[in-house]
């Protein structure tokens, strides 16, 4: 019988505990969302968004052509980081990695295509049959077209 006395009594306190942990936190929470909100309303105003305060977070949303977008800062973000995510989400700039990666990327296509035209050329002036397409991505490649051999080659 004092084992099942000890187990309940370990049940409750367990369980007490976890009340108070819970109680603690949403307090917390609270006075956060207290102290955020009001500076968050005066900076979303002055960009025009519109926001939804959740638990945790604020969602701020603009809608464009018919389209939400939207990001979620969480409470006790300090005003120049709520101002900076603001003005970059609501003026929509990218990051700088993503127009150098897009560049980048634009640069290799490029480059692919002329090394197509090029070999197309070579094909149609070296006296070859001709029957090539005419550029490098309308041409079917399958796995034939490329050394797929597992020992070491020089390069």
């Amino acid at each position: 019988m004092r084992l099942l006395d000890r187990i309940s009594y370990t049940m409750e306190t367990v369980k007490k505990q976890k009340e108070e942990r819970e109680l603690k936190r949403a307090l917390e929470l609270k006075a956060l969302r207290e102290k955020t909100i009001p500076t968050m309303d005066k900076l979303i105003q002055n960009y025009k968004a519109q926001v939804k305060y959740l638990d945790t977070d604020a969602y701020v949303f603009v809608i464009e052509n018919g389209q939400e977008r939207g990001i979620y800062i969480p409470y006790g973000t300090n005003e120049v980081q709520i101002d900076l995510k603001l003005d970059t989400f609501v003026n929509n700039f990218s990051s700088a990695a993503k127009h150098k990666m897009k560049n980048k990327m634009m640069g290799a296509m490029n480059s692919a295509s002329q090394i197509g035209e090029e070999y197309d050329n070579v094909d149609r002036d070296g006296g070859g049959s001709g029957t090539r397409p005419r550029g490098f991505w309308d041409s079917d490649i399958s796995i034939r077209d490329f050394d797929t051999s597992l020992i070491n080659r020089k390069r």
